[in-house]
């Protein structure tokens, strides 16, 4: 140490070797915007095709000291110049291979970096710059060939998809990098959808160093309800390096629940002599109980809701639509306490931060206790105000695996900032499990909600409170056509004079019919809307009680005939 003709000089502080192995910047010891460099010696690469740099490196990343930050640099004139092809700094300097405050962990690799560009005479500078956060390690610094044949997905892209209630089909795009120093086609590319795979074949030619936009053949139905995931590589033969062959990451979208579409009735409007200017039409909407229905106009405008609607006065024929949402059920947070490293803790000023997008129902959460109890969870605002505030006592035997669900059943409206924290616990022994290890904010739950973060604003612990069930409201079902036709009703020669009552209207099938004046020749009809007579008698009282509970529920058409003379109107039967 130092290694062979490089130099440690330039910075502030100096680097020191870790252990007989790594190269270690005691970022822990010094102060925040101090920094140390390593700059190699000039490295001649002119026997070398396609080379490249490679490193590992280790760090855990600290949220209290954000700033560490690692760069990595090129110079092709003799450090007279540099330029930066890698970088890493706040999250993206986490390593995630147990790395702690002042040792490395496994090591991660830095990825591999061209050189080609720099032409046969380069130097590497290495540049560590301190937050004031633990220590930061490199180690197996390498200048080597790249591969021959080397291809792999590095862009994934469903243009059209996305996650929401009106998800449409889409094409399916990857972009392919040639990483080898030999030009490539006639290999495979393929994607899995939910694990099942559609393989293609590349037959463009892609040169070193580019790139190529592939398109599969045929776009992707994601328009039906469920979820939706992803995942991309390549399969060249003889491909020297598979590691790159997949994207990096899995594509995931959502489709949200659509309850089915409602069942409507029509209903048909008279304009002629007695109506010319129309009428109003009475249309009708059933299905889940405890729903409300919601009425459209064609242009999608908000008009109303019910299960019966009302127009206003209509004189041509009009289609209205009528749809409704449900309380979906979903769930949120980390299942469960076997993600990482952590233990039971009974100070109880700390829990969750949480933001909602869209008004929901946290239904209950669950909690791992050490022992029998009272607890007390408390959920406030972001200003302090108490959304809940409530206990649940915790009875014997103790779950250790699945823990003890608690109900919380309370509505929480769309804002940021929210918090869910422990009140009280009794007795003052009892303990609850929260992880500090492993920790994988943010906890999305679709466009809904979000668990951001601890209280205390780490992201590597999670306190107390695992698998939220929670409520949201559904898309829109389906929306269900309801028309009102319009007729001439010639057939129906109307006496203004004859008054008469349906109550009540809508009913169940059993009405009254009440009649200021009756005659000898008063008889009643009941007809669908195709005109159709169902149900006739004649009416002997001025008030005549009818039970049509044998019909199916929908809007129909009773008449008045007196003397030969008509009075209609709409019975609604639910």
């Amino acid at each position: 140490w130092p290694p062979n003709c490089w130099d440690l000089t330039g910075g502030t502080q100096t680097c020191v070797h870790y252990n007989g192995s790594s190269a270690e910047a005691s970022f822990w010891s010094w102060s925040s915007g101090q920094f140390a460099y390593m700059t190699s010696p000039v490295f001649d690469v002119s026997n070398m095709v396609s080379p490249e740099l490679l490193f590992d490196w280790s760090h855990q990343y600290n949220n209290f000291y954000p700033n560490d930050a690692l760069e990595v640099l090129v110079s092709n004139d003799g450090g007279i110049s540099w330029t930066q092809i890698w970088y890493k700094t706040s999250t993206d300097l986490e390593s995630n291979d147990g790395a702690t405050t002042a040792a490395p962990g496994t090591f991660v690799s830095s990825g591999r970096m061209s050189l080609s560009p720099f032409g046969n005479s380069i130097m590497i500078r290495f540049n560590f710059a301190s937050g004031y956060g633990p220590d930061c390690f490199i180690d197996n610094v390498e200048i080597k060939e790249a591969p021959q044949n080397d291809v792999g997905v590095v862009v994934a892209n469903l243009p059209s998809a996305s996650t929401g209630c009106e998800v449409d089909s889409s094409f399916v795009t990857a972009t392919i990098f040639n990483f080898g120093y030999l030009p490539q086609t006639g290999f495979n590319v393929e994607y899995s959808l939910n694990s099942v795979p559609t393989v293609e074949t590349v037959f463009d030619t892609i040169q070193p160093g580019d790139s190529l936009l592939f398109t599969f053949a045929l776009p992707v139905d994601l328009t039906q309800d469920g979820s939706y995931s992803f995942d991309f590589t390549t399969n060249l033969t003889n491909d020297d390096d598979n590691s790159n062959d997949a994207y990096g990451s899995t594509l995931n979208y959502e489709n949200y629940y659509t309850p089915i579409a409602p069942t409507a009735t029509d209903d048909t409007i008279c304009v002629n002599a007695f109506n010319p200017n129309g009428q109003s039409a009475t249309l009708t909407a059933s299905g889940p109980l405890g729903v409300d229905f919601d009425w459209f106009d064609a242009a999608g405008n908000f008009i109303g809701t019910g299960d019966t609607m009302y127009t206003d006065t209509i004189n041509t024929t009009t289609s209205l639509y009528v749809a409704y949402q449900e309380l979906a059920p979903g769930n949120m947070g980390a299942t469960n306490n076997t993600f990482g490293g952590g233990g039971y803790y009974n100070f109880f000023t700390d829990g969750l931060l949480f933001d909602v997008y869209n008004d929901l129902t946290i239904d209950s959460v669950t909690v791992y206790p050490s022992d029998t109890g009272t607890i007390g969870i408390i959920i406030q605002s972001i200003l302090g105000s108490t959304i809940y505030n409530g206990t649940y006592t915790i009875n014997a035997p103790i779950n250790t695996v699945s823990g003890h669900k608690i109900p919380i059943g309370v509505n929480v409206p769309a804002g940021l900032g929210y918090g869910m924290y422990i009140s009280a616990i009794s007795p003052g022994t009892l303990s609850l499990y929260r992880n500090t290890t492993n920790a994988a904010y943010p906890y999305n739950y679709g466009n809904v909600a979000s668990i951001t973060s601890a209280s205390t604003g780490s992201t590597d612990f999670y306190f107390f409170f695992y698998n939220w069930d929670i409520s949201t409201i559904s898309c829109y079902s389906g929306l269900q056509e309801a028309v009102v036709f319009v007729d001439n009703c010639a057939n129906i020669d109307e006496n203004n004079n004859i008054e008469f009552s349906i109550s009540p209207n809508p009913n169940n099938g059993a009405f009254e019919v009440v009649l200021p004046n009756i005659t000898n020749n008063t008889t009643l009809e009941v007809l669908d809307l195709s005109g159709k007579i169902i149900f006739s008698e004649k009416l002997t009282q001025r008030k005549q009680r009818l039970n049509l509970n044998n019909i199916s529920r929908g809007v129909y058409l009773i008449n008045i005939n007196q003397n030969g003379s008509f009075k209609t109107e709409k019975l609604i039967i639910k």
